[in-house]
């Protein structure tokens, strides 16, 4: 009776806005990890299926899913699926619900949040890498880029980069973790690490970040970062052939010392992970770039819960 009420909880959970036969999908241990995350933090996960158009954050590739962490100022976690994807939906569930207990296994009061410079942006960044004024001036020359079109097209791009950086440090950790640990989804890891190697093979072109009429300063920030979680996939699966092709690219040898170097020995989790971006954003030349924030509303109301007060105490 008592595991009745647990999968009609789940089932309630878990209930997409889109397919309502959702949950005859899901492994059993996926739904143990659903319930782990609404038992450590008081809310459930909701699905919503999306397409990539709505999904998107990023200029190059697909996004398979994407996690909106709540904290108490919301009824649930809402995890974004792309539908082209529902055949890897256990190995996203899992990855996603992965990011949310990172975040509340850390104490409150460490929550933070990157954010881009609340001064001028230009100056910042241009600042630090001036060379990228001249390719701006360069794309218009071109006609590529028009004058009225160029500074929102700078900032979507400084946009991606940092979404890029305060994803793949993690990311790369909780797939470690996957492999390691939750074998029932092998399979579909396998298939999600293959998109999105293929995905990011793209990069590897040099005539691609011509026809995307980027600034190749802010291209090569992109394709270091991406890069390194796609050598991190490619040993992972033993992709020797497309690490191989990745190895004649000359950002190879920033992004092996962003996988050796950049990257904590030990995992410590959600603040662990937050140092990983400070360090890799060092060694790029981007430290400037953004500034941590603390969500000082929520982190309040938080506080006041009764998970908080014996947050302050870990």
């Amino acid at each position: 009776m008592e595991q009745e009420k647990t999968n009609a909880r789940t089932i309630e959970t878990i209930m997409s806005d889109v397919d309502e036969n959702l949950l005859r999908m899901l492994e059993p241990e996926t739904i143990r990890i659903l319930e782990k995350v609404e038992k450590i933090t008081g809310l459930p996960i909701r699905v919503k299926w999306e397409s990539n158009n709505d999904l998107e954050y990023d200029n190059v590739g697909e996004i398979i899913g994407l996690v909106d962490v709540s904290g108490i100022d919301k009824d649930f976690h809402l995890v974004r699926c792309n539908p082209r994807f529902v055949g890897h939906i256990n190995h996203t569930l899992v990855h996603e619900s992965m990011h949310i207990l990172r975040r509340w296994q850390a104490p409150f009061n460490k929550w933070k949040f990157l954010a881009l410079p609340e001064q001028n942006l230009w100056t910042t960044i241009i600042g630090t890498k001036p060379q990228i004024k001249d390719e701006l001036i360069e794309l218009i020359k071109r006609g590529l880029l028009s004058p009225s079109e160029s500074y929102n097209f700078f900032c979507n791009w400084v946009r991606d980069v940092l979404f890029t950086l305060a994803c793949i440090p993690e990311d790369i950790r909780i797939e470690m973790s996957i492999w390691n640990n939750y074998g029932f989804i092998r399979k579909e890891q396998i298939k999600s690490l293959l998109v999105q190697i293929m995905d990011v093979s793209e990069l590897y072109d040099e005539h691609y970040a011509h026809k995307l009429g980027c600034p190749p300063t802010l291209y090569s920030l992109k394709l270091a970062i991406s890069s390194a979680y796609i050598i991190f996939a490619c040993c992972t699966l033993g992709e020797i052939t497309l690490l191989k092709q990745s190895k004649g690219i000359k950002e190879f040898d920033m992004r092996r010392r962003l996988l050796v170097e950049g990257l904590d020995k030990k995992d410590r989790g959600f603040i662990g992970d937050c140092s990983d971006i400070d360090r890799w954003a060092k060694m790029l030349g981007i430290e400037g770039w953004f500034t941590w924030i603390i969500g000082k509303e929520n982190i309040q109301q938080i506080l006041e819960t009764k998970k908080g007060k014996e947050s302050l105490k870990r």
